[in-house]
């Protein structure tokens, strides 16, 4: 884009999983060009361009905040997020979203969630606000209590999940020896 070209339009953050979708953050150091808009380009032209020097995959661009919290809301998109919790001393944020937006917010296979965390250099949490409570009753319950779950567990993004598989059994003789006489009759 030629506002980037220029210094209009400056990248703060690039975080990518080659192939599959890519998150760019931008901020416009002149108030009257939308950085989002100027990126896109007309009729999608800018974007395209984007997305084949990536070669391939989604693109999404998202607005630059001097606000961690905000910055971390938007690199969250397209999930509307209701509010974001900071805890600086662990480096973590909790994101609050209804419940039709949780799966937004993580992604498929927890990549949304994993690319804004990439992007951000936040470990973040998903959480579901109860439908009960207000967005600030919901912050308010969960810092009370760390084990309180209010809807549903959160889902975190960083460090990546390892999946353990559950110990074959070992066969026992009966088993065996029934195995065999079936094998037997089968001939």
């Amino acid at each position: 884009a030629p506002e980037i070209a220029s210094g209009t339009v400056e990248i703060k953050g690039i975080a990518r999983e080659a192939g599959f979708r890519s998150k760019v953050a931008v901020v416009s150091m002149d108030k009257s060009v939308d950085p989002i808009g100027a990126c896109v380009g007309q009729k999608g032209t800018g974007i395209s361009t984007c997305v084949s020097e990536f070669n391939g995959g989604k693109v999404d661009i998202i607005k630059w905040d001097q606000s961690e919290a905000q910055y971390i809301a938007n690199a969250l998109a397209p999930a509307r997020v209701l509010a974001v919790d900071l805890n600086e001393t662990d480096k973590k944020a909790t994101a609050w979203v209804n419940e039709d937006q949780q799966s937004l917010a993580i992604g498929k296979t927890g990549q949304n969630v994993r690319l804004a965390a990439k992007l951000s250099g936040w470990k973040i949490d998903i959480k579901v606000k109860a439908e009960s409570l207000s967005v600030e009753d919901a912050v308010a319950a969960a810092k009370r209590d760390e084990a309180t779950v209010l809807a549903a567990p959160a889902i975190q993004a960083a460090p990546e999940a390892v999946e353990k598989k559950a110990p074959k059994k070992k066969a026992t003789k009966k088993s065996t020896k029934s195995t065999a006489k079936k094998k037997a009759k089968a001939k």
